[in-house]
């Protein structure tokens, strides 16, 4: 204890107790102030005038007990020690579950004496742990809550100008152009692409170490998954002549319960490294029994390849934050180093584990087991897809290979038109260049106010809707749209069109009153799939 010492209130009516507790302090030569208070009423007014390091009271007083003031007592954050008549334990106990911090029990002699303030100084030591311990959880958590928002501003800054360059770019692509133009724009897609994907790496993990990632696990097909992570890559993989393929076990039921989203990323993730790190053979995808019960199936998936493979030292190095295998590597082949950490956070997230088998010069297995539910618990009954390996990337680009956007005629569509809120002058102008594609007449809104204001006074078919504008907010407006819709008999589509692409902004904007989500940067054909879900007729 230091020679400051403390200030104490000790609350007791007994002026025999009041003594001895002045004497203790006294004989063990502590420099301890101690202020006294004889009724719960005076230890009220003591309380709200002044500041205590330690409260010492009686349970039992004139005017009540120890329960009716222990509540602001711990509201002002003192330590508390009660003391009480021997034998009263049990009375004791409840206080401590109240929020008192330790007692004594009262004996006759005064022996309790002795002890009490080495108990006040336990109770002290506590409430600074506890204090401390409160102290570094509140400052964790606003470090988490700056670096969320931190993560929210930067994809919104990020993907604001991706969104126009890639808008653009493929705006440009669909007009007329020479081979030395169409590879030059080719070539900035590519590029642009390619640093977006460099940006979701980054944002992914980020979202994970964050805590800001769920799982959602819905039924799903898993032949579907498979076929669209190969057709995704065929191209690329015709690029080097590589064979794609993959293989589904026929003991795998078609349908499985998780989160196929998450699972399309760490096997789109995996292959993707495969087809990036093998200049020539083949990269085959496999679904495999990995055990379970009636309940749960345990699938084994492989992703192999016969590329450059990786030498034992090296191996240990993987699944690591921005680790790449050496500097040669990182000029051949780039990327964040990244990737394998997103996929064995993704993996542990869903319940599975994940490893990798490599022979350098050989090829390289990268496996992992995920649990994945059983419709019913019974796989035999399972009504199932054909099951076959896809053969050469020309067969894929047949059977499992991306095609080619079919866009509609650019016909008009009569008085159809679509009101775009966007503050930012190449978003809009991109996203005015897509709905002019499509047909459509657009209106342009630059703030919240000005969209709500145009909304309630014009025949708009739909609304998109970006979220974090001057002014007015599009949450706000869209709120304001809701209110003003009420009793008109008509409600508006209105699909949020964003920068802002951390888990929960959906559903923030949902909660808002939007009915769907666009995240930028936004591609002709996922602008048609909105129009096509929401306009359906107009198409």
């Amino acid at each position: 204890m230091n020679k400051r010492g403390l200030k104490i209130l000790l609350i007791e009516d007994d002026m025999v107790d009041q003594l001895a507790v002045k004497r203790a302090i006294r004989q063990q030569g502590l420099f301890h102030e101690c202020r006294v208070a004889g009724s719960l009423l005076e230890a009220r007014e003591m309380l709200n005038r002044e500041s205590f390091d330690v409260v010492i009271s009686d349970f039992l007083l004139g005017d009540g007990t120890l329960f009716d003031i222990l509540a602001m007592i711990v509201e002002k954050d003192i330590p508390v020690v009660v003391t009480t008549g021997a034998g009263d334990e049990g009375t004791a106990v409840k206080a401590i579950k109240g929020g008192a911090d330790d007692y004594i029990i009262k004996d006759p002699a005064g022996h309790y004496l002795k002890i009490l303030f080495i108990t006040v100084e336990k109770a002290i030591e506590k409430k600074r742990v506890e204090q401390e311990l409160l102290k570094a959880r509140e400052d964790a958590e606003a470090a988490n809550r700056a670096k969320s928002q931190f993560l929210a501003n930067m994809s919104h800054e990020i993907r604001t100008p991706m969104n126009g360059i890639i808008g653009m770019t493929e705006l440009l692509l669909d007009t007329p152009l020479n081979d030395q133009q169409r590879e030059y724009a080719t070539a900035v897609m590519e590029s642009a692409r390619s640093l977006l994907a460099v940006i979701n790496d980054i944002l992914d993990l980020s979202k994970i170490e964050a805590g800001k990632m769920a799982i959602e696990n819905t039924w799903f097909n898993l032949e579907a998954v498979l076929r669209s992570v190969i057709g995704m890559m065929s191209i690329e993989g015709r690029k080097k002549g590589l064979t794609l393929s993959y293989l589904i076990h026929p003991e795998i039921p078609a349908l499985l319960y998780g989160d196929p989203a998450r699972l399309r990323q760490v096997l789109l993730n995996l292959v993707a490294n495969a087809v990036k790190f093998t200049p020539q053979g083949s990269v085959t995808l496999r679904a495999l029994p990995g055990g379970g019960d009636k309940a749960e199936a345990r699938v084994h998936f492989e992703v192999v390849d016969t590329g450059i493979g990786i030498s034992p030292e090296d191996v240990n190095h993987l699944f690591q934050p921005f680790t790449q295998l050496d500097y040669s590597t990182t000029r051949r082949f780039g990327g964040t180093g990244l990737g394998l950490v997103i996929c064995k956070r993704l993996v542990e997230a869903m319940g599975g584990t994940i490893g990798v088998k490599s022979v350098e010069g050989r090829g390289s297995t990268f496996w992992f087991v995920l649990p994945l539910g059983l419709p019913g618990g019974n796989t035999q009954s399972e009504v199932r897809l054909p099951i076959r390996e896809e053969g050469t990337v020309g067969e894929e680009e047949r059977t499992v290979g991306p095609r080619a956007p079919v866009l509609p005629d650019a016909r008009p569509k009569g008085n159809r038109k679509v009101l775009l809120v966007e503050d930012d002058p190449v978003a809009s102008k991109v996203a005015c260049y897509q709905l002019g594609k499509f047909g459509y007449r657009v209106d342009v809104a630059t703030n919240g106010r000005e969209a709500v204001e145009a909304a309630l006074g014009g025949d708009y078919a739909l609304i998109l809707m970006d979220c974090h504008m001057p002014v007015m907010d599009g949450f706000t407006a869209t709120r304001a749209i809701r209110d003003g819709e009420r009793g008109r008999g008509r409600r508006v589509p209105i699909i949020a069109m964003t920068a802002r692409a951390m888990e929960g902004d959906r559903e923030l904007c949902q909660e808002a009153g939007m009915d769907d989500y666009l995240s930028k940067p936004v591609e002709l054909q996922e602008m048609l799939a909105v129009l096509e879900r929401w306009l359906p007729t107009a198409l």
